[in-house]
């Protein structure tokens, strides 16, 4: 669904839009990159950076209240876990997904050069976001849930300035 221009002057497409109201609407951003059972066709370092600008452009939605947009949702889910842990990653090492990572209110992520990086600065929400992932530890080590075939992220919710994290609820 088309959601108009971002900051930097591109077009926002979101994948879902909900509301009752008009005046108070939910942008929903939903990434699902999956791995292929053989190990190939990994694009983690691409999407990490997608999962970044998916938020700063759900920011961008929620500050301006496009069109009733109130507030935004950010749902992940993986099989790779590279997403969850730090290991070998070493290019845009900014766009970190790792479960634990913490950014701070309106943190701003610099633009990173090359094809699996955003050609301009990604601003946070203005409030604190957490990357948490449903998985287990055993031996030092991070893995999926047993109850589960993949990593699931801890919803992450985008809402204005000024709107404490109490007034979003999410259940599951």
């Amino acid at each position: 669904m088309l959601c108009g221009k971002d900051a930097d002057g591109e077009t926002i497409r979101v994948d879902l839009l909900l509301w009752t109201d008009p005046a108070f609407k939910i942008v929903v951003e939903m990434k699902a990159p999956l791995r292929s059972d053989e190990g190939s066709n990994s694009a983690m370092t691409q999407m990490r950076m997608r999962f970044y600008r998916d938020l700063d452009r759900m920011r961008h939605l929620v500050d301006t209240k496009w069109q009733g947009i109130q507030r935004g949702m950010f749902l992940a889910v993986v099989n790779e876990p590279g997403y969850v842990v730090f290991g070998r990653q070493r290019k845009n090492e900014g766009y970190a997904t790792y479960d634990g990572t913490r950014l701070d209110a309106g943190a701003v992520i610099p633009s990173a050069p090359g094809r699996n990086g955003c050609p301009y600065d990604l601003r946070m929400p203005g409030h604190l976001i957490e990357w948490r992932w449903l998985c287990e530890r055993e031996g030092g080590r991070v893995r999926r849930r047993r109850d589960m075939k993949h990593f699931w992220l801890e919803p992450i919710a985008v809402y204005p300035p000024g709107v404490t994290k109490g007034h979003v609820s999410v259940s599951g």
